[in-house]
Formats: structure tokens, C-alpha cells, sequence
């Protein structure tokens, strides 16, 4: 995640983390150095249906954070940017009980002398589209990259294999098939064994699901 084009020194984080809605991660508004817009920092990993330690995992890990838009790079894509107000310092992100409602920002600016210069206003944002969610694999010998376009599906709530689900970014290969597991929930468990397989003898098998399916 990077400055805008031409922009040289730091950004300023702005207000508390927040929670997304609908359990799709966390979010952070940053104000533009040039003090003349907001960007919208996500990370869908963090979700919080997740257990404490899982949560922390990938809250922290910073290739899970991308600008609302998807994108790492240079930021491009505001949420807020000024028009008659100028000087745009710090915003809040309301806490609403409806996800689906509009966000309610407050912001500290200058509003011109005319309009009592240094003051708070707020603005009404719609919640902004977030990136899809896709889960990648991990298994060594395997195309499991975006650059492989490699094995991947997009998560749709519901449907999955095991107690839970977990999206990444890009794949994660790992000699034994762990990477993502290590970087946030461990979701290898929609088939196990109910003993241990034995060579050349019948075995069963467990299946954990989201949604009432037949395999």
C-alpha cells in the first residue's frame, strides 16, 4: 500500500479501526498528506466470527491489508475528497447497528472563514463495493498462485468445506500444504479420517460442511 503519485511523506491513520458489516474484516481511513482526501484501508482476513488468536493472525499480517478497491499500490481511489471544504486532518467512522445503512463520517476541516473555519462536519457515505474474497491453494508442486493463475475460488458465505473458511490474497505453497493455515485459520478440516488409514484397507471418512449438500 503506497502514497499517491507524486506524494513523498507520510500518511496520517485517521480515527479507530472499524468493523466492515457482515463479518468481511476491518477497516481504517487515511488522510492524504496533502490534507485533501480519505482512503479506505481493508483487510477481509480479520473477520470477526474468528477465534482470538486466528483474529490476531491476520489482523496483523500486513499482506492482508489492501486500499477498499483491491489494489496495494499507489492509492488512487478516495472515499472522501474535498471540495469547498479544505484541510481534511482526521475522520471517525460512526458505529452503526445496520451494516447495510449508510456510513456516517466525521471529519475535522477547515470550512473557511464563512463558515466558522475550524470545525466537524460529517458526510454519508455508502458502504464501498469491497474486492472479492478468494480462496487460494496451498499444495507444493501445483499452480497456487495469481501469477500461475493458479487454483483458486471465490468465497460465497455458506458454502465451504470444514468449520471455516479463510480468503488470502495471493497462494501461499508450502511443503506441506500449511502456508495459509500458519498466516490466518486453519480450514483443512472439511475431510478427515475417523482412524488412521491403513494401506490397502477400506477407510472412512468425515465430512464437516457449510451448507446441506451431498458429495
Amino acid at each position: 500500500m503506497q502514497l499517491p503519485v507524486g506524494i513523498g511523506y507520510g500518511w496520517t491513520p485517521s480515527g479507530a479501526f472499524f468493523d466492515l458489516g457482515h463479518d468481511r474484516g476491518y477497516g481504517k481511513i487515511y488522510a492524504d498528506p496533502r490534507d485533501s482526501q480519505f482512503y479506505l484501508a481493508v483487510n477481509t482476513a480479520a473477520k470477526p466470527s474468528l477465534q482470538p488468536a486466528a483474529f490476531e493472525t491476520a489482523f496483523i499480517n500486513p499482506d492482508n491489508w489492501t486500499w477498499h478497491d483491491g489494489s496495494t499500490g499507489p492509492a488512487s481511489n478516495p472515499i472522501l475528497t474535498e471540495n469547498l471544504v479544505h484541510d481534511l486532518r482526521e475522520a471517525w467512522q460512526v458505529p452503526s447497528s445496520d451494516a447495510d445503512s449508510g456510513w456516517t463520517v466525521v471529519y475535522d476541516a477547515d470550512f473557511g472563514p464563512e463558515r466558522g473555519s475550524k470545525a466537524l462536519g460529517y458526510a454519508i457515505l455508502n458502504p464501498p463495493a469491497l474486492p472479492d474474497e478468494y480462496d487460494f491453494g496451498d499444495a507444493p508442486g501445483f499452480p497456487t498462485t495469481l501469477a500461475e493463475n493458479g487454483a483458486q475460488h471465490k468465497v460465497v458465505a455458506g458454502f465451504f468445506m470444514g468449520r471455516e473458511i479463510d480468503s488470502e490474497p495471493d497462494g501461499q505453497p508450502a511443503s506441506a500444504a500449511m502456508g495459509d493455515d500458519l498466516s490466518a485459520v486453519d480450514d483443512e478440516d472439511g475431510v478427515t479420517f475417523v482412524i488412521s488409514p491403513v494401506q490397502c484397507a477400506t477407510a472412512n471418512v468425515q465430512q464437516q460442511l457449510g451448507l446441506s449438500c451431498a458429495l
